[in-house]
């Protein structure tokens, strides 16, 4: 499946992206799929306490403080051409009626 980022040029976390495939039938699949890295962080090992006592990144002009080091931000962003654990959801759209 082709994903793309909605993350802009400069980010440093490709963390969402979208794909859309048609099935040939007046049907659309959108996905919406965003990196999830505790899916594949051990429970109770560093990493995991550290995010847990985090919380969430947070964003200053110019600086930031990520929930996880930069290098486990790295290897857990949807970067192009390889696997990462990832949440997804898919809707069915109707060509016509644009119904869900």
């Amino acid at each position: 499946m082709q994903a793309y980022s909605i993350d802009d040029s400069q980010t440093t976390e490709i963390d969402d992206a979208l794909s859309v495939q048609g099935l040939g039938s007046g049907t659309v699949v959108v996905g919406i799929h965003i990196a999830a890295p505790g899916l594949a962080i051990t429970p109770g090992s560093a990493i995991d306490l550290l995010g847990r006592q985090r919380l969430s990144t947070v964003y200053m002009p110019g600086y930031k403080i990520t929930m996880l080091p930069d290098a486990v931000v790295q290897a857990y962003t949807l970067t192009e051409g390889r696997d990462c654990p990832a949440v997804s959801v898919y809707f069915r759209i109707d060509e016509s009626t644009l119904a869900v």
